[in-house]
């Protein structure tokens, strides 16, 4: 079976395609999106994304059809076309997996039999990922445990040249106990007492590796709880190759990351419901929680003392007035009082997605001091998976309650892909076509729509397009920030630093944003 097309960025409603969407007024266009449209309707899994500038709909990641208008027709194609059942003959195509169905304005088309055939790729593509999940599970099954380094692995590993696990000890005729020794003393096999860090005469590597686990234990502590995993949970001198071993310092260390920061505790905001301490089976397994009812995390309730959307939009206005008006009066230098009171917990009132250019500081754009803002920045101001998460991540833990996208005027990620676009740049190297790629939908939007416009007007625009596109692809391309959108106050704006003037224009959001 042909492996999966598996896509990245995939969302419910794609930012990117609802541009491409409107960049095409015309009957093909027309005729696009009634197409696409179907392919929604599939089921509730569908998603999608624009791939090679096409939009593409696919479940669990997996494409599985796709739109694309031409001059004088509209394709829709299929990944795994050759496979699916066409007895009205529409494919066409002689790829070894793809197939396409033209449609043209002028032309009817068997609805029922195209209908069929959507629903069969859709069918399709969810039998096959069914297929490899159970895969991955037989393999998961047939690979066996996990075992610790330098020991046998699972059934695929035997008999390959790996180190074993030492040999059992030859057994003995068990010793009488000696006179006035208690019943239940608890002796080796061997007949001799039991020592620390063996079990029954078996050394723990040996045990752990025949059962496919590390035993753990429980373990009470006045700060928390802790469960120990590994040979220590049973006894093993730390002093002894292998054993878990937990000094004084390391001990305290875990137990703060358990209890977690001061504004956390402040807060009522465990640090999570399984937090790991080390790697591999050598860990330490803190506030073991079973997640909440129905699989879902329940954002956790935020700080009392932080802003609203709309407070901290207005004091982001009011630090960008005085940095423009050359008035700055926040503390940049080291203030050692400052970072003191930064170890227990960082509450950031505003989360700011920007761009890498040098030219542009979050932090100096609005006047704020340490501790104020968190920033993500990359070229372009684009939104990535990463960029996604490190949204989710700052409004999930420290309940801030706005975003805001931040491009600026001459950036140097839109001019690439304009000049990419018109002929006139290259980008040769992989990880900076990965940035322009992202930006491209935006860029050739405003260049279809503003044919006969001066370059400068386009690049003032393509730096809007932009930011809305990112904008889009934050408030529809996360679950969590939906969630909280709706239910917490969060607002994801838009905005756009001059670099002639230093002001910034907030143009993308709520209608008390502008």
């Amino acid at each position: 079976m042909r492996p999966l097309f598996r896509l990245e960025d995939t969302a419910r409603r794609h930012p990117a395609v609802t541009l491409w969407f409107d960049a095409r007024r015309g009957p093909l266009g027309a005729i696009a999106r009634r197409r696409f449209e179907a392919l929604r309707r599939c089921g509730d899994d569908v998603q999608e994304v624009l791939h090679d500038g096409q939009p593409t709909a696919c479940v669990g990641g997996a494409a599985f059809a796709y739109v694309d208008a031409f001059t004088a027709h509209v394709n829709i194609g299929f990944f795994q076309g050759a496979s699916l059942p066409d007895p009205k003959s529409l494919l066409e195509g002689s790829g070894k997996h793809m197939r396409h169905v033209k449609l043209r304005p002028d032309r009817e088309v068997d609805e029922a039999a195209l209908s069929a055939l959507i629903h069969a790729a859709y069918t399709d593509v969810k039998r096959r990922l069914a297929v490899a999940q159970v895969g991955r599970r037989r393999r998961a099954r047939d690979l066996g445990p996990a075992a610790p380094p330098g020991t046998q692995g699972g059934r695929r590993d035997r008999g390959r040249d790996r180190p074993a696990a030492p040999p059992d000890p030859p057994r003995r005729r068990r010793r009488p106990e000696p006179p006035g020794a208690p019943a239940t003393r608890s002796r080796r096999r061997d007949g001799g007492p039991r020592e620390p860090g063996r079990h029954g005469g078996r050394d723990l590597e040996t045990l752990a590796t025949r059962r496919g686990r590390w035993p753990c234990r429980d373990e009470a502590s006045p700060r928390g709880a802790l469960r120990k995993c590994g040979p220590g949970s049973m006894g093993a001198s730390p002093d002894r190759p292998g054993s878990f071993g937990t000094s004084r310092k390391s001990a305290q260390h875990v137990e703060r990351s358990a209890r977690g920061s001061g504004s956390d505790r402040a807060r009522g905001v465990s640090s999570g419901p399984s937090a790991r301490v080390g790697r591999g089976r050598f860990r330490v397994l803190l506030d073991c929680r079973p997640p909440p009812a129905g699989g879902r995390r329940v954002p956790p309730p935020a700080a009392t003392s932080m802003l609203d959307a709309r407070s901290a939009l207005e004091r982001l206005r009011e630090g960008n007035r005085r940095f423009a008006s050359a008035q700055s009066a926040a503390p940049f230098a080291s203030d050692p009082v400052r970072r003191a009171e930064l170890l227990a917990g960082q509450e950031p009132f505003a989360i700011v997605l920007g761009c890498s250019d040098s030219r542009v500081p979050a932090e100096l754009v609005f006047d704020q001091g340490f501790g104020d803002l968190f920033v993500i920045r990359v070229a372009g101001n684009v939104v990535a998976p990463s960029q996604v998460g490190s949204v989710e991540f700052a409004a999930w833990r420290f309940g801030t309650r706005l975003v805001v996208v931040l491009g600026h005027s001459q950036c140097g990620a839109v001019i690439a892909t304009l000049e990419e676009l018109t002929g006139h740049g290259t980008n040769a190297t992989r990880g900076l076509r990965s940035i322009v790629d992202r930006v491209r939908p935006a860029v050739a939007t405003v260049m279809e729509t503003g044919r006969g416009k001066p370059l400068e007007a386009l690049l003032r625009d393509a730096v809007r397009t932009n930011v809305r596109v990112s904008v889009d692809h934050l408030r529809h391309g996360s679950e969590l920030l939906e969630s909280l959108i709706e239910s917490d106050g969060l607002a994801i704006v838009g905005a756009e630093y001059s670099l002639e003037t230093g002001v910034v224009d907030f143009f993308d959001g709520p209608a008390w944003v502008r």
